[in-house]
């Protein structure tokens, strides 16, 4: 059988790792925030969901309490992951990035 010459299959790079941990409400807080700031492309950024909107995931999160959660992020560029890693610090969640340069928390 031969193979379809075009794609059948598409997929994102993410350079940039990040996990972010804490209550709930404040990841999805932190979701809601790089979503709604227009400055930040909406395709420069991604949050590990099942839900077909990251708007309606975070909306969700911060109904579900303050369950502490891991959310897995990915960053396009150095810039970005900086970015979401201080929004992060200053509503209260612990950030690990992985980007080939830094190790551990931050």
């Amino acid at each position: 059988m031969p193979l379809p010459e075009e794609k059948t299959v598409s997929f994102d790079l993410w350079p940039h790792l990040l996990v972010v941990e804490g209550p709930r409400e404040k990841v999805g807080l932190l979701i809601a925030g790089l979503y709604d700031d227009e400055a930040i492309p909406r395709d420069a950024w991604t949050a590990a969901t099942k839900e077909r909107s990251r708007r309606t995931y975070a909306d969700l999160l911060q109904q579900g309490g303050s369950e502490k959660i891991r959310q897995g992020m990915g960053a396009r560029t150095d810039l970005l992951a900086v970015t979401i890693v201080e929004r992060a610090q200053r509503i209260g969640l612990t950030s690990f990035r992985f980007s080939g340069k830094s190790k551990g928390a931050i």
